[in-house]
Protein backbone atom coordinates (compact mmCIF):
# COMPACT_ATOMS: atom_id res chain seq x y z
CA UNK A 1 0.00 0.00 0.00
CA UNK A 2 1.10 3.58 -0.64
CA UNK A 3 1.04 6.18 2.14
CA UNK A 4 -1.94 7.79 0.44
CA UNK A 5 -3.93 4.54 0.26
CA UNK A 6 -2.95 3.64 3.85
CA UNK A 7 -4.20 7.04 5.00
CA UNK A 8 -7.35 6.41 3.01
CA UNK A 9 -7.80 3.11 4.91
CA UNK A 10 -7.52 4.94 8.23
CA UNK A 11 -10.11 7.52 7.20
CA UNK A 12 -12.53 4.82 6.03
CA UNK A 13 -12.00 2.81 9.21
CA UNK A 14 -12.51 5.90 11.34
CA UNK A 15 -15.79 6.73 9.64
CA UNK A 16 -16.94 3.13 9.87
CA UNK A 17 -16.25 2.81 13.60
CA UNK A 18 -17.82 6.16 14.37
CA UNK A 19 -20.95 5.08 12.54
CA UNK A 20 -20.96 1.74 14.32
CA UNK A 21 -20.58 3.24 17.79
CA UNK A 22 -23.35 5.73 17.15
CA UNK A 23 -25.61 3.02 15.73
CA UNK A 24 -25.15 0.84 18.80
CA UNK A 25 -25.74 3.65 21.31
CA UNK A 26 -28.83 3.04 23.47
CA UNK A 27 -30.45 6.34 22.51
CA UNK A 28 -29.96 7.11 18.84
CA UNK A 29 -33.03 9.20 18.12
CA UNK A 30 -31.06 12.44 18.00
CA UNK A 31 -27.46 13.55 17.97
CA UNK A 32 -26.42 14.42 21.51
CA UNK A 33 -23.36 15.79 23.28
CA UNK A 34 -22.54 12.17 24.14
CA UNK A 35 -22.54 11.28 20.43
CA UNK A 36 -20.21 14.18 19.70
CA UNK A 37 -17.78 13.13 22.44
CA UNK A 38 -17.93 9.58 21.11
CA UNK A 39 -17.17 10.78 17.58
CA UNK A 40 -14.27 12.94 18.76
CA UNK A 41 -12.80 10.14 20.85
CA UNK A 42 -12.90 7.59 18.05
CA UNK A 43 -11.39 10.11 15.65
CA UNK A 44 -8.59 10.98 18.08
CA UNK A 45 -7.96 7.33 18.93
CA UNK A 46 -7.57 6.26 15.35
CA UNK A 47 -5.38 9.26 14.54
CA UNK A 48 -3.10 8.30 17.44
CA UNK A 49 -3.08 4.51 17.13
CA UNK A 50 -4.37 3.67 13.65
CA UNK A 51 -1.21 4.68 11.79
CA UNK A 52 0.69 1.91 13.54
CA UNK A 53 -1.88 -0.78 12.88
CA UNK A 54 -0.83 -3.52 10.45
CA UNK A 55 -2.85 -3.85 7.25
CA UNK A 56 -4.16 -7.24 8.40
CA UNK A 57 -5.69 -5.64 11.48
CA UNK A 58 -7.21 -2.85 9.44
CA UNK A 59 -8.78 -5.43 7.15
CA UNK A 60 -10.07 -7.40 10.14
CA UNK A 61 -11.83 -4.34 11.55
CA UNK A 62 -13.17 -3.40 8.13
CA UNK A 63 -14.54 -6.93 7.69
CA UNK A 64 -16.51 -6.49 10.92
CA UNK A 65 -17.69 -2.97 10.19
CA UNK A 66 -21.39 -3.74 10.53
CA UNK A 67 -21.29 -6.15 13.45
CA UNK A 68 -20.96 -6.00 17.23
CA UNK A 69 -17.54 -7.62 16.84
CA UNK A 70 -16.00 -4.32 15.73
CA UNK A 71 -17.19 -2.64 18.93
CA UNK A 72 -16.10 -5.67 20.93
CA UNK A 73 -12.56 -5.37 19.58
CA UNK A 74 -12.33 -1.82 20.94
CA UNK A 75 -13.88 -2.41 24.35
CA UNK A 76 -12.61 -5.84 25.45
CA UNK A 77 -9.28 -5.73 27.37
CA UNK A 78 -6.39 -7.26 25.45
CA UNK A 79 -3.58 -6.48 27.90
CA UNK A 80 -3.31 -5.87 31.61
CA UNK A 81 -0.38 -4.51 33.56
CA UNK A 82 0.39 -4.76 37.27
CA UNK A 83 2.93 -2.34 38.70
CA UNK A 84 4.53 -2.79 42.12
CA UNK A 85 7.90 -2.34 43.80
CA UNK A 86 9.16 -0.26 40.92
CA UNK A 87 8.56 -2.73 38.10
CA UNK A 88 5.69 -3.61 35.79
CA UNK A 89 4.40 -6.99 34.63
CA UNK A 90 2.35 -6.93 31.42
CA UNK A 91 0.36 -9.94 30.23
CA UNK A 92 -2.29 -10.88 27.72
CA UNK A 93 -5.81 -11.05 29.14
CA UNK A 94 -7.18 -14.59 29.04
CA UNK A 95 -10.79 -15.66 28.73
CA UNK A 96 -12.76 -18.90 28.95
CA UNK A 97 -10.78 -22.13 28.69
CA UNK A 98 -7.46 -20.31 28.32
CA UNK A 99 -7.99 -18.69 31.73
CA UNK A 100 -9.12 -22.01 33.27
CA UNK A 101 -5.94 -23.71 32.04
CA UNK A 102 -3.78 -20.91 33.43
CA UNK A 103 -5.45 -21.20 36.85
CA UNK A 104 -5.00 -24.97 36.88
CA UNK A 105 -1.29 -24.56 36.14
CA UNK A 106 -0.69 -22.18 39.05
CA UNK A 107 1.49 -23.51 41.84
CA UNK A 108 0.22 -22.80 45.34
CA UNK A 109 2.63 -20.60 47.33
CA UNK A 110 4.92 -22.56 49.62
CA UNK A 111 4.09 -22.57 53.31
CA UNK A 112 6.22 -20.34 55.47
CA UNK A 113 9.22 -22.21 56.82
CA UNK A 114 10.90 -22.14 60.20
CA UNK A 115 7.95 -20.64 61.99
CA UNK A 116 6.73 -21.66 65.39
CA UNK A 117 3.12 -22.20 66.38
CA UNK A 118 3.09 -21.44 70.09
CA UNK A 119 0.96 -20.12 72.98
CA UNK A 120 1.27 -16.60 71.60
CA UNK A 121 -1.71 -17.27 69.34
CA UNK A 122 -2.57 -14.55 66.82
CA UNK A 123 -6.09 -13.83 65.70
CA UNK A 124 -7.60 -11.37 63.27
CA UNK A 125 -9.59 -8.29 64.22
CA UNK A 126 -11.40 -5.82 61.99
CA UNK A 127 -13.00 -7.11 58.80
CA UNK A 128 -12.35 -10.13 56.61
CA UNK A 129 -13.45 -8.42 53.37
CA UNK A 130 -14.64 -4.97 52.37
CA UNK A 131 -15.33 -2.83 49.30
CA UNK A 132 -12.91 -0.17 48.12
CA UNK A 133 -14.61 0.84 44.87
CA UNK A 134 -18.12 0.21 43.57
CA UNK A 135 -19.25 1.34 40.13
CA UNK A 136 -16.17 3.52 39.62
CA UNK A 137 -16.55 5.37 42.93
CA UNK A 138 -14.59 5.03 46.17
CA UNK A 139 -16.77 3.63 48.97
CA UNK A 140 -14.13 2.65 51.51
CA UNK A 141 -14.38 3.96 55.08
CA UNK A 142 -10.83 3.92 56.43
CA UNK A 143 -12.06 4.11 60.04
CA UNK A 144 -13.89 0.78 59.82
CA UNK A 145 -12.57 -0.99 56.71
CA UNK A 146 -9.35 -2.65 57.85
CA UNK A 147 -7.86 -5.85 59.29
CA UNK A 148 -5.39 -6.54 62.08
CA UNK A 149 -3.38 -9.34 63.70
CA UNK A 150 -3.19 -9.17 67.51
CA UNK A 151 -3.03 -11.59 70.46
CA UNK A 152 -6.05 -13.86 70.78
CA UNK A 153 -8.90 -12.39 72.83
CA UNK A 154 -7.69 -8.81 72.32
CA UNK A 155 -10.56 -6.98 70.64
CA UNK A 156 -9.41 -3.37 71.06
CA UNK A 157 -6.12 -2.61 69.33
CA UNK A 158 -5.72 0.59 71.39
CA UNK A 159 -4.78 -1.66 74.31
CA UNK A 160 -1.47 -2.09 72.49
CA UNK A 161 1.22 0.59 72.34
CA UNK A 162 4.12 1.85 70.22
CA UNK A 163 2.38 1.66 66.85
CA UNK A 164 4.21 2.88 63.72
CA UNK A 165 2.62 3.83 60.38
CA UNK A 166 3.65 1.98 57.20
CA UNK A 167 2.81 2.49 53.53
CA UNK A 168 3.96 0.45 50.56
CA UNK A 169 5.14 1.84 47.26
CA UNK A 170 2.46 2.47 44.63
CA UNK A 171 0.65 -0.51 43.12
CA UNK A 172 -1.32 -0.27 39.88
CA UNK A 173 -3.70 -2.39 37.81
CA UNK A 174 -4.24 -1.21 34.22
CA UNK A 175 -6.33 -2.62 31.38
CA UNK A 176 -5.88 -1.71 27.70
CA UNK A 177 -7.61 -2.75 24.51
CA UNK A 178 -5.81 -4.11 21.44
CA UNK A 179 -4.98 -0.58 20.25
CA UNK A 180 -3.25 0.23 23.52
CA UNK A 181 -6.03 2.54 24.73
CA UNK A 182 -6.49 2.57 28.50
CA UNK A 183 -9.87 1.16 29.48
CA UNK A 184 -9.49 1.23 33.26
CA UNK A 185 -6.93 1.70 36.01
CA UNK A 186 -6.68 1.44 39.78
CA UNK A 187 -3.77 2.72 41.87
CA UNK A 188 -3.31 2.14 45.57
CA UNK A 189 -0.88 1.67 48.44
CA UNK A 190 -1.05 -1.01 51.11
CA UNK A 191 -1.16 0.59 54.56
CA UNK A 192 -0.76 -0.68 58.12
CA UNK A 193 0.02 0.24 61.67
CA UNK A 194 2.76 -2.18 62.74
CA UNK A 195 4.99 -2.95 65.70
CA UNK A 196 2.30 -2.64 68.36
CA UNK A 197 3.30 -4.14 71.70
CA UNK A 198 1.08 -5.91 74.22
CA UNK A 199 2.38 -5.47 77.77
CA UNK A 200 5.69 -4.38 76.27
CA UNK A 201 6.21 -7.44 74.09
CA UNK A 202 5.48 -8.60 70.55
CA UNK A 203 5.00 -6.87 67.21
CA UNK A 204 1.42 -6.79 65.96
CA UNK A 205 -0.67 -5.24 63.18
CA UNK A 206 -3.78 -3.10 62.97
CA UNK A 207 -5.57 -0.77 60.52
CA UNK A 208 -4.20 -2.75 57.57
CA UNK A 209 -5.81 -2.21 54.19
CA UNK A 210 -5.45 -0.28 50.95
CA UNK A 211 -5.33 3.48 50.47
CA UNK A 212 -6.80 4.57 47.12
CA UNK A 213 -4.69 6.84 44.93
CA UNK A 214 -6.60 6.86 41.63
CA UNK A 215 -9.61 5.27 39.92
CA UNK A 216 -10.03 5.49 36.15
CA UNK A 217 -12.75 4.01 33.94
CA UNK A 218 -13.38 5.07 30.37
CA UNK A 219 -17.05 5.98 30.52
CA UNK A 220 -17.64 6.21 26.79
CA UNK A 221 -17.16 2.45 26.53
CA UNK A 222 -19.24 1.86 29.67
CA UNK A 223 -16.35 0.39 31.64
CA UNK A 224 -17.20 -0.41 35.28
CA UNK A 225 -14.53 -0.82 37.98
CA UNK A 226 -15.13 -2.70 41.23
CA UNK A 227 -12.39 -3.21 43.84
CA UNK A 228 -12.43 -5.10 47.15
CA UNK A 229 -9.89 -5.83 49.87
CA UNK A 230 -9.47 -8.89 52.04
CA UNK A 231 -7.56 -9.79 55.20
CA UNK A 232 -6.90 -13.45 56.04
CA UNK A 233 -4.70 -16.10 57.67
CA UNK A 234 -3.43 -14.39 60.83
CA UNK A 235 -0.27 -16.11 62.03
CA UNK A 236 2.60 -15.80 64.50
CA UNK A 237 5.77 -15.43 62.47
CA UNK A 238 7.89 -15.10 65.61
CA UNK A 239 8.18 -17.17 68.80
CA UNK A 240 6.27 -17.53 72.05
CA UNK A 241 8.59 -15.02 73.72
CA UNK A 242 8.82 -12.65 70.76
CA UNK A 243 5.65 -13.01 68.71
CA UNK A 244 5.32 -11.29 65.33
CA UNK A 245 1.75 -11.05 64.13
CA UNK A 246 1.14 -11.24 60.41
CA UNK A 247 -1.69 -11.69 57.93
CA UNK A 248 -2.38 -11.75 54.21
CA UNK A 249 -3.76 -8.65 52.51
CA UNK A 250 -5.35 -8.89 49.08
CA UNK A 251 -6.71 -6.30 46.64
CA UNK A 252 -8.96 -7.58 43.83
CA UNK A 253 -10.11 -5.45 40.88
CA UNK A 254 -12.71 -6.30 38.26
CA UNK A 255 -13.07 -4.32 35.05
CA UNK A 256 -16.26 -4.99 33.13
CA UNK A 257 -17.48 -3.62 29.81
CA UNK A 258 -20.36 -4.56 27.56
CA UNK A 259 -18.81 -7.92 26.64
CA UNK A 260 -16.36 -9.26 29.22
CA UNK A 261 -15.53 -9.09 32.91
CA UNK A 262 -11.85 -9.40 33.79
CA UNK A 263 -10.52 -9.83 37.33
CA UNK A 264 -6.99 -9.30 38.65
CA UNK A 265 -5.63 -9.48 42.17
CA UNK A 266 -2.53 -8.78 44.21
CA UNK A 267 -1.79 -10.40 47.59
CA UNK A 268 0.94 -9.74 50.13
CA UNK A 269 1.84 -11.18 53.52
CA UNK A 270 2.36 -8.32 55.98
CA UNK A 271 4.19 -8.79 59.28
CA UNK A 272 4.31 -6.82 62.50
CA UNK A 273 8.01 -6.04 62.03
CA UNK A 274 7.12 -4.05 58.85
CA UNK A 275 8.45 -6.67 56.45
CA UNK A 276 6.21 -8.01 53.72
CA UNK A 277 6.26 -10.47 50.85
CA UNK A 278 4.36 -10.29 47.57
CA UNK A 279 2.63 -13.66 47.25
CA UNK A 280 0.99 -13.22 43.87
CA UNK A 281 -0.13 -10.49 41.45
CA UNK A 282 -1.97 -11.87 38.42
CA UNK A 283 -5.26 -12.40 36.64
CA UNK A 284 -7.77 -14.21 38.87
Amino acid sequence: HTKQSHHHHIIIMMATLVGLLLALAPHVTAKTAHDTRQHDFVKASLEKYGRNMPDSLLKEIMANNVTREALRMLTVPSKFAITFDGHTIEKDVLFGKDLERARAAEVAPAAAGNVTINPAVIWQIGKAIWDLVKNNKAVVDYTTDWAGAVPENVTDWTQLTEWTTWKSSMYKFEFKNFLGQKLSEFKWKYTCQYGGKYNGAGKYLTLCGASINEIYAYGLYGEQVQVSAKGSKPFNYGTADNPIGGLNLQVVMSSEGHFEKTVVGCQITMKGDSTFTVIQCDQN
